[in-house]
C-alpha cells in the first residue's frame, strides 16, 4: 500500500522488524498498517519520518495507493 515507504526502507536495508522495535508495536501490528488493513497514527508516521527518512516528506513515504489485491 505505502510503495514509496517500503522502496525506501529496501534502498536504506529498513526491515519491518526494525519499524516495530522503533514504534514498540508488534510485527504483526507493522505489517497490517503496511497492507493498509490498519491506519498509521500521526504519532507513528512521524516518528517513522524523523528517526529514518528525515531528509524525506510525510507525504512522499505515506502516498496511499490504495490497499492491495489478494488473489
Amino acid at each position: 500500500m505505502f510503495k514509496n515507504l517500503e522502496a525506501e526502507m529496501t534502498r536504506q536495508n529498513i526491515s519491518r522488524a526494525d519499524l516495530s522495535r522503533s514504534l514498540g508495536l508488534q510485527y504483526s501490528t507493522i505489517v497490517r498498517k503496511l497492507l493498509g488493513r490498519t491506519s498509521f497514527t500521526l504519532n507513528e508516521v512521524e516518528h517513522i519520518r524523523d528517526k529514518f527518512f528525515p531528509e524525506l516528506t510525510v507525504g512522499y513515504l505515506f502516498l496511499n495507493e490504495g490497499p492491495r489485491e489478494i488473489s
